[in-house]
Parts: structure tokens; C-alpha cells; sequence
């Protein structure tokens, strides 16, 4: 990074010609001296006696000389034929188109008329001559050629040393007796020094050169390759080099980390043939990760059990890519198969034709058709070229994402699961794969573990999908060890079903008139019911289940009005209303209210208009409680019916408005955001048991991963609990589309106000408006979780604040956690940070005049509002876990007991 003012320009111009100058001067002046040492040559040779022999060779160079970074090779049993013909050289570049041959011809044949064959299989050009041509003894004015011819033998010398080279590599290859060629080749000379510039590396391709088919020479027997001592291990785990070397110091782990470290040492130091057999390598160090987990179960100080878990889970996920790594079989078989090309589309075609006549002829056919977009793979189908390669596998991904859809009915799984569809399926897998080398991913799975970044990130991940709907079950199998390792739950809450309860707000007590009509009489009076609400949890491994009970008791005094007498009536009545409601991957879902009642009903008093008369009195009375004692069971009866339905109704009516108002904020305040930022929250995971649920997502699309560590285990007594990773940060951050962008910081702050809170803002008065900011292309802004802070990063390209211009910079800025009771509030810590090349004072003091006022020393992010401690539900409860460490933040609520404060030392969950 520099800090640039501006500054007169004519210097360079003036630099700049004069180079011109020179450049137009040297090839002439260079041009000019060699003539001229090629005519005294000339003429020194001519004036020579006719009879004089020939002056002796000189001899060949030798091979370290030529090629000094070569070590010397074992010369080849045969020799080597020679050049048959003029090779064109320039001192610059140049292309000679060879001749065409349209038949195969015998190997004498095309010696006379090439001076070159391409042997397919490697790609190397081989001198096929078997004549070599007449040494040059004079040279002459008339004719240059000869002269080329004398310099070619320094060309080939060259190329013999380097044929050499090889020799051992070719001689396990059938020799080439005829070469059928389909189009002219381009052959590229660099100089006349060149070492065979017109060979390209085995690995390389070469755009428009066709491929050239060739038939074995039986008479040339093939001589056993000689393997190469190499490392196994091509790229080193430097980032678990160092979490093993930290438990070599004074821990429990030590004699397992050297062991280990032992092992990976053989694998990626120690050079060895390349037949040799490290599997069982990689079984002992399989069984090491595992031996190491359990014995760091036995550990009973925390700090050394989290890093003891977190080396051998570390070691662990690595062991799939290395298992491929090392199988010599798998790996050339990879290198041969990288390059498959997918011309043929008769099988998709036909397949794509198939579910167009399955779909014809009806609405709901159509609306298949567009869902299963067989249009679009039937345009990409019918055109060729690698242009298309990315728009077939966005949609080839897509229709195998739609078909495997959850969210599909079993109707709709039917249909899809028909053979024509599931052909379309199967023919579709190639185009959503595609080249996916174990050896990258190695190489970009060991810079992500080491530094994060954001960018091998995304390799990892589409190297992921690519073996996932690879044809090869080892790809796939390591595709589902990738998503089990690198893809794992990026968030886990629990909450425990004291905390639910306490969430029930107190029931009061309800009065109410009673107007009933039971066994053909009125009844009128008056009712009190009490209720108390709870939550129980229901076990269920696979979903949120529990139950929302309702216990209460129905007190009524009432008057039944019959003639001649009216009767007075007590009744206790007892009820259980349970309503079901369950939380899975697709929603919240909810029963109808179930209820029973059970109680008594006694009769107090008769009042009746003839009790003052004697005798007649007696016997209306006797005659009211006769009856009443016959209809008591019915009316009991239709008491618990109304009783049961009341509870029931009014279950349901006050439940339902609250899980809607619950599913419409979450919606608002979860959903809507992770659309906003372009994720999708997956659960991994859900369960209840009979003390707390728990549930782990994955917050990421298929183009992203999830956590790849052992995350902080929550104290036992939580009554809620919340992990979350920096990849689920960093997931949302994307979703801020920043990379590569230029913007002011006005525009920046009202894109970044809309995003996050869903409507433009005011910037800050002192905001530098005007200043430009451009991000980088990858990782623009990113979070890192990590020794109990988060660091927020924005990468840089460029800044322009009046007429200062900074350009790669990154700034820094840290955020600390701070605990008050309840509230948890995250605070910028210190002041911010800038990393860049030659960073001085000046640009320093421009960087803090505009991200200093986009990030204000003062700025709070509250995590638990302080309300909570007001709140009486809460009462009793505080921050009993705040962990920030391995890209985790881990907070717990619990217990308030004294003098407990936060437990702030990292622990893993070993479940």
C-alpha cells in the first residue's frame, strides 16, 4: 500500500520514449553484428584448401551444463534419431503449421516428409528419423541453410538431454510406428537456445490442437517405469502442525501429538518411491484421531480436554482427502479422467423428450415442465461449446435440487419418482459436475484451514458439489465426508422447559354469568374459573414436540328455575384441556385442543311458593328433590360436556392469535433478514427431551460451508443456550454483495442501513460524504471469532478522500464483549487497526477520518437487552457462559448463585 499525491508526469513520459528508443534500436543493431559474423565465417571457410579435412566436431556440452538444474540421467540404450530436415528457429516467437497427412503412413515415410511426430499420449514431440543428415563443412554466401543446419546441432544436443530425460517415462510406452493426423499442428520455437520450447508439459493443454491417434510399435518392448521419490503429501497442514505442537508443551496429549506428528512428517517430508503403499499410514493415523477423542474424554481439566478434542477431531477430517491422496490407482485415474468431455447429449436428449410426452396434453404438465425446466436444458442441449459449461450445471443443479425438493408432497414424490424422470435425473448428473481434483481440493481445504478465507471457502464448496454428482462412488463418498466435516451446524439453541414456563404469563382469575339450559330447565348464575398453564415436553429425536396444558377448577352457584320450585345448585367442577404443538424443518404446526372434565354437583335449597303452606309445602319440596336426584346424572353430564367444550374453545382461541403473532415475528425478525442476506437457515439436527429442546442449523446454501469445529459445550444448569459460528456471520456478510464494489461512503451507508434495518438511513453529520471506497474482489468483509473478541475485516482496493489515495489497506476493527447481569452488549475495543504495505502517519490519519466515523469508538451492538433484567420472568437468572475462541461465540443463561460470574474458558461438546 502507498499513499499517493499527485505529482508531474512528464518524467515518465520521458522514460517511457527513451525505452521506446531503445527498443526500436536493438533488434537492428543486434541483427547487424550477427550478419556480419556469419560473412567473415563464410568467407574464411571459402578460401580453404579443397583438399583440407573437415575441423572435428565439437563435442556435445554436457547435460549440466546445458540444463544445470537438471541432475545428470543414465544415457538411453538406443540412440536417438536425428533431425531429418530444416527446423525453422526465430528470435522471436514463431508458428509453423506442419503439413497435413491425411493416411497413416509407415514410419521411413513420415520421416521423409516431417521432421516431427507428436506422440499423443504424452504430448512430447519425438524425432522418428532414423538418418541422420551430412555434418556441414562450409558455409557460402548463396545459401543459408546450411548454416541454420549447424546451429540446429546445438538444438539437438539439447534436445537428446532432454529426450534422455525421459527416456524412462517413454520406454514404458508403446512406440509409435505410423501417426494419423486430422489437422494441421502449431509448433511454437522460442530462440535458438531454446530447450525444445515446442514441447509442451505432459499436463498442459494447448487450445486448438486436435488430438492425434497413434498405433503401438510391437517391435520396441516396453522397459518398467522407474517411480519417483516424492512426498506423499503435496501440501502440508501447517494449521494442524501447530495445534499438535501446542500439546507436545507440558499437556496430557503430548505423547499422542508426537506420534502423530511422527506420522504426518513421514507423509509430507519424507521422500518416497511412488509405489510405495501408505494406507496403512493412514489407518494408524485414523485410529489415532479416534484413540485420541476418547482419551481426551478422560481429561479432566478443561483447556486441556478442548484442545486435545479439537487436534484429533482436526486430524480426523482430513483423513478422507488424504486417503484418495495417497491411492496411486485412484489418482491416475483421476489425471486421465480430468478432462472428459461432454459432447455427447443423445441420452439427455432422448431423456428430455420422454418427460415432455409424460408432461403433454394437460395445465398441470405444463407447470411439470416449467418446474423441471426442460426447455432451457433442451436449448443447452442443442448447442455446443465449453461457453455454455456454467449456464448447463446452474441448471442441472437446479432440476436435481427441485426433484430431491423436501418440501414436496407425497403426491408430488410420486410423480417425480416415475422412470422417465428419473432417467432426467441421471443424464443431467454429468453436466452439474464436472473437473473436481482431489489435489486442489487439498491444496484449498489446507489454506482454509490455516487462514480462513473466504474465497477457499467457495472453492471448497463447489469442489464439494462437483463430487457429489460425480459418476465415481469414491468422489461422492468423500463429497458426503466434506459435507459432514466442512458443512457442519453453524448454529445451535436450546431452551429448557423451565424457561418455557416461565414465558407463560400468571392466569387470572376468570367471573363469568352462567346461562345454560340443562335437562330442560334454565339455569342462571355465577362461575369462577381458575387455570394454571404449563408447557411439557414431549421426547421426540427428530422434531420439537410439546404439549400446552391448561389445569383448572370451574366453581358456579346456580338457580335452576322449574315450577313449582326452584333449585339452588353448588357445582365443583375439574378439567384437563392439552393442546399438541410441533416445530420441524417445514413450520410450526398445531393440534386442535383436547379436554376432559370431572366433578360434583349438590343440590343447596328449594325455594318454592308454597313452602308457608302446611303439608303441601312438604311435599312440592319432596317432590322437586325426587326429581332432581332422577336427573342429577344427566345433568352432570351435560355440566362436564360444557365444561370440556369451553376449555377446549378457549384453548384454541387463546393459543392460535399468539403462535400466529409468534410465527409472523419470527418471519419479520429471522426470515426475512436471512432472505435479505441471501441464506437459508437448515436444520441439521432437532430434538426434545423431557428437560429442554435443542436444535442445530446450518446457516448457508449449497454454495457455502458451515463450521468445521468442535463447538463450546453449554454449563449443565443452562436454561437457554445459543452457539454460533463465524461462518454463519460470514455466510450473511455475502449477502451485503460488497466484493468488488466501488461506492461513496454516503451510498455505502445507505446500502448497508437498508440491508441490515430494511429502509434507508441519515448518514451522520461529520460522515465524509464524497470519499470513495472500492472493496476487494474476494473477502471484502469478513469476522473473526477468536480469543475472546470478534474481528470485523474490510479489505480495501482502493480509498479516495479529497486528494489522497490510499489503495490496499485493511481495516480493522475489534469488538469485545461486556456483561451486566443480563445484558450482554458487544463494545469496540480499542482503537482501529490498518495492515498495508509502507503505511505511514499520513494515510493513517485519513483512514480514522472516515472509517472512524463509520465505526465510532462508542458504537454498542446489543446482543440481551438490559431490559431483561427488569423483567420478572427473568428474575434470579444471569449470563452464566460467554465464550469467544475457534470461530465460536458461545453464550449461556443460568442460575444466578453467589459470587458466580460468566465461565469465560472454552470447552467442546463431546456430544
Amino acid at each position: 500500500m502507498h499513499w499517493k499525491r499527485r505529482r508531474p508526469r512528464w518524467p515518465y513520459w520521458v522514460a517511457l520514449g527513451g525505452l521506446f528508443l531503445l527498443t526500436l534500436a536493438a533488434p537492428w543493431s543486434w541483427h547487424r553484428t550477427r550478419s556480419a559474423r556469419l560473412r567473415a565465417a563464410a568467407d574464411a571457410k571459402s578460401h580453404a584448401p579443397e583438399a583440407a579435412p573437415a575441423p572435428p566436431k565439437k563435442p556435445a556440452k554436457p547435460l549440466a551444463l546445458l540444463y544445470p538444474t537438471v541432475p545428470p540421467l543414465a544415457a538411453p540404450t538406443a540412440p536417438e534419431p536425428e533431425l531429418s530436415g530444416p527446423m525453422v528457429f526465430a528470435d522471436d516467437y514463431v508458428a509453423v503449421d506442419e503439413p497435413l497427412v491425411e493416411q497413416k503412413e509407415t514410419a521411413q515415410e513420415v520421416a521423409a516428409a516431417e521432421p516431427f511426430s507428436l506422440r499423443a499420449k504424452n504430448r512430447s514431440v519425438l524425432i522418428k528419423n532414423t538418418a541422420p543428415p551430412a555434418a556441414p563443412s562450409i558455409f557460402t554466401k548463396q545459401s543459408l541453410t546450411k548454416v541454420r543446419d549447424a546451429i540446429l546441432v546445438m538444438v539437438e544436443q539439447a534436445r537428446q538431454a532432454q529426450a534422455a530425460q525421459t527416456e524412462a517415462a517413454a520406454a514404458a510406452q508403446p512406440a509409435y510406428s505410423s501417426l494419423t493426423f486430422t489437422s494441421p499442428m502449431r509448433v511454437v520455437v522460442e530462440s535458438e537456445h531454446d530447450r525444445l520450447a515446442m514441447i509442451p508439459p505432459k499436463d498442459m493443454r494447448i487450445a486448438g490442437v486436435p488430438e492425434l491417434t497413434a498405433e503401438p510399435n510391437p517391435a520396441r518392448p516396453a522397459a518398467p517405469l522407474a517411480p519417483l521419490a516424492k512426498p506423499a503429501l503435496q501440501h502440508r497442514p501447517t494449521a494442524l502442525i501447530a495445534q499438535l505442537e501446542a500439546l507436545t508443551a507440558g499437556s496430557p496429549a503430548s505423547p499422542w501429538a508426537q506420534h502423530v506428528l511422527a506420522r504426518i512428517e513421514q507423509l509430507t517430508d519424507v521422500p518416497a518411491p511412488a509405489d510405495h503403499n501408505w494406507q496403512p499410514t493412514i489407518v494408524e493415523l485414523r485410529q489415532l484421531a479416534a484413540h485420541g477423542f476418547n482419551q481426551a474424554l478422560t481429561v479432566t481439566n478443561p483447556a486441556d480436554q478442548s484442545s486435545w478434542v479439537r487436534a484429533s477431531r482436526s486430524l480426523e477430517r482430513r483423513l478422507p482427502v488424504w486417503t484418495l491422496l495417497v491411492d496411486r490407482q485412484f489418482m491416475s485415474e483421476q489425471a486421465a479422467s480430468l478432462s472428459d468431455a461432454l459432447n455427447n447429449n443423445a441420452g439427455l436428449l432422448q431423456a428430455l423428450n420422454d418427460v415432455a410426452v409424460l408432461t403433454a396434453g394437460s395445465e398441470e404438465g405444463a407447470t411439470w415442465r416449467e418446474y423441471l425446466r426442460v426447455d432451457e436444458a433442451a436449448g443447452l442441449a442443442s448447442v455446443g461449446g465449453d461457453m455454455h459449461g456454467e449456464a448447463r450445471r446452474a441448471v442441472a443443479r437446479d432440476v436435481l435440487v427441485r426433484i430431491d425438493d423436501p418440501w414436496l408432497t407425497a403426491a408430488q414424490r410420486q410423480f417425480l419418482a416415475q422412470p422417465q424422470i428419473s432417467n432426467l435425473a441421471v443424464e443431467l448428473r454429468p453436466w452439474a459436475s464436472g473437473e473436481a481434483s482431489v489435489d486442489t481440493l487439498a491444496a484449498f481445504m489446507e489454506r482454509y484451514e490455516a487462514t480462513g478465507a473466504l474465497h477457499d471457502a467457495d472453492a471448497m464448496a463447489e469442489l464439494r458439489l462437483r463430487m457429489k454428482w460425480s459418476a465415481d462412488p469414491r468422489l461422492q463418498a468423500l463429497a458426503e465426508d466434506l459435507n459432514r466435516h466442512y458443512r457442519n451446524a453453524n448454529m445451535r439453541v436450546a431452551f429448557s422447559g423451565e424457561l418455557m414456563n416461565r414465558m407463560i404469563p400468571p392466569q387470572e382469575v376468570r367471573k363469568a354469568p352462567v346461562r345454560s339450559r340443562i335437562v330442560g330447565a334454565d339455569v342462571r348464575g355465577r362461575s369462577e374459573t381458575e387455570t394454571q398453564v404449563h408447557v411439557r415436553l414431549i421426547p421426540d429425536a427428530m422434531v420439537w414436540r410439546f404439549g400446552l396444558e391448561a389445569v383448572g377448577n370451574v366453581n358456579s352457584n346456580t338457580v335452576s328455575e322449574t315450577w313449582p320450585a326452584k333449585l339452588r345448585n353448588r357445582s365443583t367442577m375439574e378439567y384437563e384441556a392439552r393442546k399438541l404443538i410441533m416445530i420441524n424443518r417445514f413450520g410450526l404446526h398445531a393440534w386442535p385442543a383436547e379436554a376432559q372434565a370431572d366433578g360434583r354437583t349438590s343440590l343447596v335449597g328449594i325455594d318454592s311458593g308454597f313452602s308457608s303452606v302446611p303439608i303441601l309445602g312438604t311435599i312440592v319440596e319432596n317432590v322437586a328433590r325426587e326429581q332432581h336426584q332422577q336427573n342429577r346424572g344427566q345433568a352432570v353430564a351435560q355440566v362436564k360436556s360444557r365444561v370440556k367444550k369451553e376449555a377446549r374453545e378457549r384453548m384454541d382461541a387463546e393459543t392460535e392469535p399468539k403462535l400466529a403473532s409468534f410465527e409472523s415475528r419470527f418471519r419479520e425478525h429471522v426470515l426475512e433478514p436471512m432472505g435479505r442476506f441471501a441464506i437459508v437457515a437448515e436444520p441439521v439436527d432437532m430434538s426434545t427431551t423431557e428437560d429442554r429442546v435443542q436444535a442445530r442449523l446450518r446457516l448457508a446454501t449449497e454454495q457455502h460451508l458451515g463450521a468445521h469445529t468442535p463447538r463450546p459445550s453449554a454449563p449443565s444448569d443452562s436454561l437457554a443456550s445459543f452457539q454460533l459460528h463465524e461462518s454463519a456471520f460470514n455466510n450473511a456478510l455475502r449477502g451485503l454483495d460488497l466484493d468488488g464494489k466501488r461506492l461513496t461512503v454516503a451510498e455505502l451507508h445507505q446500502a448497508l442501513s437498508e440491508k441490515i434495518r430494511r429502509h434507508a438511513e441519515a448518514p451522520p453529520a461529520d460522515l465524509p460524504k464524497a470519499a470513495k471506497v472500492e472493496f476487494a474482489k474476494n473477502d471484502a468483509v469478513r469476522i473473526i471469532c477468536h480469543g475472546d473478541r470478534i474481528e470485523l475485516i474490510m479489505n480495501i482496493v482502493e480509498l479516495r478522500h479529497g486528494r489522497d489515495n490510499i489503495r490496499g489497506v485493511g481495516v480493522h476493527a475489534f469488538f469485545r464483549p461486556v456483561v451486566d447481569g443480563l445484558e450482554l452488549k458487544l463494545v469496540r475495543d480499542g482503537s482501529l487497526q490498518f495492515s498495508g504495505a509502507h503505511l505511514r502517519t499520513g494515510p493513517r490519519m485519513v483512514l480514522h477520518s472516515v472509517f472512524g466515523k463509520m465505526l465510532p469508538k462508542d458504537q454498542e451492538l446489543p446482543v440481551l437487552a438490559a431490559k431483561l433484567n427488569e423483567d420478572p420472568r427473568f428474575a434470579g437468572l444471569m449470563v452464566t457462559q460467554l465464550v469467544i475462541d475457534d470461530g465460536w461465540v458461545a453464550v449461556s443463561i443460568g442460575p444466578a448463585l453467589p459470587n458466580r460470574t460468566a465461565w469465560r474458558t472454552r470447552t467442546v461438546d463431546l456430544k
